[in-house]
């Protein structure tokens, strides 16, 4: 049977001090109310030898915080392939522990568990919320409406502080590079599905930095499938014309077309130019490529989503909308 916990009392008798002095100096006080060096060392020495560690739900009620925040991502994503996600997760995670902060991870299965999760974050659950939000999200109109700090991370939502990466100036960037190399004719790898803003501002901005050359993408070239990995290279290769370079939302949908193209014998470059969005170029497939793309700078993007957030915590203010700046990565697939 297990030794019961140790205690307040039992590091008070050890120190030979009042359990109000053990609150003080484990809550950090010591200096604050002036006690002297050598009864806060007692104390910590006591708590070390008798392996004591405070409470921290009771220190959690003393402080007013939790030191614990919720990460929210759209229910779709946490069953996805999509490599993007767990890449997210762990950067939020890193950046968060960087501040000395907890993290819990939510999702919902439906709008009812969603509503009962922004109910239990009202109540004190969190000291503050990053969301991911889609466009149409319980989770995130919960949250503009109430009084829980949380920043927007990716997509933009109405009420809610949005830190993003400039996708738009990157869709340009990478658009520029393949129209230097004298590509004209294009056609595009899309998302299907419920509209999400990074879809929509990515197609946005490569239609309108195409259109300045001259280069038209109508909707009869956008492939749109839920799942990418069933995209055959000839779907595009029939299209008339028969496009140079194949445009791709992320990094997913590139790599599934590359690996299509490995299979059928077609090569990239010289037979179809491929671009990915929103990682660093990796590629795993069976040829080692690097595939022209953009990268969003999650680790950026998340570390300032997280420093945000414990502006609003410690009662600051923040920005309506921070933009930070990717970098374009010259692969070997344009």
């Amino acid at each position: 049977m297990k030794p019961n916990r140790p205690g307040r009392e039992d590091v008070a008798r050890l120190a030979g001090v009042s359990l109000t002095t053990v609150s003080l100096v484990m809550n950090n006080r010591g200096e604050t109310v002036r006690l002297s060096l050598a009864t806060r060392e007692r104390v910590l020495n006591a708590a070390k030898v008798l392996n004591y560690n405070p409470n921290p739900l009771m220190q959690s009620v003393l402080r007013g915080r939790t030191n614990c925040i919720s990460f929210w991502i759209p229910k779709d994503a946490w069953d996805s392939p999509n490599p993007y996600w767990m890449d997210l997760i762990r950067t939020i995670r890193d950046a968060a522990s960087e501040s000395g902060l907890d993290i819990l991870l939510h999702h919902h299965r439906s709008d009812e568990d969603a509503r009962t999760a922004v109910s239990r974050m009202c109540g004190g659950l969190v000291d503050g919320v990053v969301i991911v939000p889609a466009m149409e999200d319980v989770v995130a109109a919960g949250l503009a409406s109430s009084h829980v700090r949380a920043i927007a991370l990716d997509d933009p939502y109405p009420g809610l502080p949005c830190v993003r990466c400039d996708s738009a100036s990157g869709m340009e960037m990478l658009a520029e590079h393949v129209l230097s190399r004298g590509h004209r004719s294009v056609a595009y790898f899309d998302r299907s599905g419920a509209p999400v803003f990074a879809a929509v501002e990515r197609l946005a901005a490569l239609r309108r930095t195409l259109a300045k050359q001259g280069v038209e993408l109508p909707e009869h070239r956008i492939l749109r499938l839920e799942n990418p990995s069933l995209v055959e290279a000839s779907q595009f290769l029939a299209m008339d014309p028969k496009p140079s370079v194949v445009f791709c939302f992320n990094e997913v949908r590139a790599t599934a077309l590359l690996r299509s193209c490995e299979r059928s014998g077609i090569r990239v470059p010289e037979d179809l130019a491929i671009t990915g969005f929103d990682g660093d170029g990796g590629a795993p497939t069976p040829n080692v490529r690097t595939i022209t793309s953009f990268d969003v700078g999650k680790t950026t993007t998340s570390r300032l989503a997280i420093k945000l957030l414990c502006d609003l915590i410690d009662g600051g203010a923040v920005a309506a909308e921070t933009l930070t700046q990717g970098k374009l990565v010259l692969g070997d697939t344009v």
